[in-house]
C-alpha cells in the first residue's frame, strides 16, 4: 500500500483506515478499531511495519469489527485468520 490512508464506505459505515509507525500504537498492539460513539465511522490503525500474511491477517480482523461489532473477539480472530490464509493461497499479496 503506496498511502498510509484508506477512507472507505460499506455496509452503512464509513471505515477510516490508518497505517501508523510503532511509536504511535502500544507496544503489544498490531492493530485496533474505535467505533467512536455513532458507530456509523471506525477508525483503524494498523502498525505500518507488519509485514506479509500477519499484516493481511491483521488488517481483515480489524475490517471484521468495523463490519461486525457484535461478533466475539474468538469469531473474529477465527474469522480473520481463516480468511487470510484463503486469500493469501490465492496470491493475494498487500503492497507494503
Amino acid at each position: 500500500m503506496t498511502s498510509d490512508r484508506l477512507v472507505l464506505q460499506s455496509c452503512g459505515r464509513i471505515i477510516d483506515l490508518r497505517f501508523l509507525s510503532a511509536s504511535e500504537m502500544p507496544r503489544s498492539t498490531l492493530g485496533d478499531c474505535d467505533a467512536g460513539r455513532s458507530r456509523k465511522r471506525y477508525v483503524i490503525r494498523v502498525k505500518k511495519s507488519l509485514e506479509g500474511r500477519l499484516r493481511l491477517d491483521t488488517i481483515v480482523h480489524e475490517l471484521l469489527h468495523a463490519l461486525h461489532p457484535e461478533l466475539e473477539e474468538s469469531v473474529v480472530e477465527d474469522s480473520a485468520t481463516a480468511i487470510a490464509r484463503v486469500l493469501w493461497k490465492l496470491g493475494y499479496k498487500p503492497e507494503e
